[in-house]
């Protein structure tokens, strides 16, 4: 994400993501923050969040069909802003509507920038209107990530002049990704709050709108075909069980189903429909007619190579789960969701983690019904649906 973005328009601005040479520097130390063993330790939040959108759904199971997209990003943002920066609480402050409109105008800014060639020039677009909107959103959510932050050092302070062997007592039962960064920067002091602020501000930003896409499309997908979500209700029901026990970390490689439904959704409908890469020498293609000169930007469809029926086999538009349950599957770059290579996603754990979470906990309790024959979408930042994409939600009769 950082990477396809920074390489078009965020240079100037810096909100999602650290240049490639920061990233160089950093990338094998913050693979390990999202190792299985710490990605388990937030399953607490997530299976906390899950209950609550359940309850929030439940109060509007009376309603005709509507768009699901603004619960379930609120949803993902306030698991991530607690497993993030670690405050049981921090959502309270941090998931306000000043907050959530500032992320998505954002976005929104970015992508007209993006379109536009001559706004790719610093000196050309500091002088429109939309940069100085852009630099007073990214300040309402640069504020919150700097104070968080500035809270947690805080905290170590005290904790280290009181000779108190837990840095943070008493207040959770993980480590937040903040947390981790900031250990980092004792054993690597060139590492500057800037560069962990954006490091944060990647994960968050980042994070809460690819997993809330998923999940939207996961749910419209299974409401339009009541078999393959009687399958994955069947499967969460012999798993977890009809009870109000909250789905655990012990749940998730059991639920095979769940994670085929969410893979085969990545794959039809990634969030980040493609990303840039920059040659960093020629390239020779397997075709052999054609090489990619030294600096080239290129764009990778993860769209395209998800549809690709030499590929994926003749049924490659089907949505179908059914593929991810046994091998083989295609070459493993043909999925491009998490992107590829060195630089792809390093938060794959954690987003497999909530997004199985959240949708067991969903189809546990409730029923989902769309209309999915009328779905048209539109390129945004992210992959969004533009009309066709209402649900209807109803309390499942548990037997």
């Amino acid at each position: 994400f950082s990477a396809s973005l920074t390489a078009l328009v965020l240079e100037p601005v810096d909100i999602l993501g650290v240049s490639a040479e920061i990233w160089k520097n950093s990338i094998k130390k913050l693979s390990g923050t999202f190792t299985p063993s710490i990605v388990e330790g937030y399953q607490e939040v997530f299976a906390g969040r899950a209950a609550d959108l359940v309850q929030r759904l439940k109060a509007r199971t009376t309603e005709e069909p509507f768009d699901i997209m603004h619960d379930l990003a609120y949803t993902t943002l306030e698991a991530i802003c607690q497993t993030a920066f670690g405050f049981p609480k921090i959502s309270e402050s941090i998931v306000t509507k000043e907050y959530y409109d500032a992320f998505h105008r954002c976005l929104e800014l970015l992508i007209r920038r993006g379109l536009n060639p001559l706004l790719h020039l610093d000196f050309m677009y500091r002088l429109t209107p939309a940069s100085k909107e852009l630099q007073k959103c990214v300040g309402i959510l640069h504020n919150v990530s700097n104070t968080v932050i500035t809270k947690l050092i805080q905290e170590r302070e005290c904790a280290k002049q009181d000779n108190r062997n837990e840095i943070v007592p008493n207040r959770r039962r993980f480590k937040s990704f903040l947390d981790l960064m900031l250990e980092m920067q004792v054993s690597t002091p060139e590492l500057s709050v800037e560069q962990i602020r954006s490091e944060v501000d990647t994960v968050l930003f980042g994070g809460h709108e690819t997993v809330a896409t998923t999940l939207f499309y996961a749910l419209l997908m299974i409401g339009r075909d009541k078999n393959l979500q009687d399958k994955l209700y069947n499967e969460v029901r012999d798993v977890v069980g009809d009870g109000g026990r909250p789905v655990t970390g012990a749940d998730l490689p059991h639920l095979r189903y769940c994670e085929a439904t969410v893979l085969e959704t990545l794959r039809l409908f990634p969030p980040f429909p493609a990303v840039l890469r920059m040659a960093d020498k020629d390239l020779q293609l397997s075709s052999g007619k054609c090489v990619v000169p030294r600096g080239t930007v290129c764009a990778v469809s993860a769209m395209v190579m998800g549809r690709a029926r030499r590929l994926w086999g003749p049924d490659a538009a089907e949505y179908r789960p059914e593929r991810w349950l046994a091998p083989p599957h295609a070459q493993p770059a043909a999925f491009l969701a998490f992107s590829y290579g060195r630089r792809a996603c390093i938060g794959k754990n954690y987003a497999m983690a909530i997004l199985k979470t959240v949708l067991a906990s969903c189809v546990r309790e409730l029923e989902f019904t769309a209309e999915q024959a009328e779905l048209q979408l539109k390129l945004d930042v992210v992959l969004r649906p533009a009309s066709g994409h209402l649900l209807q939600v109803k309390t499942r009769n548990l037997k």
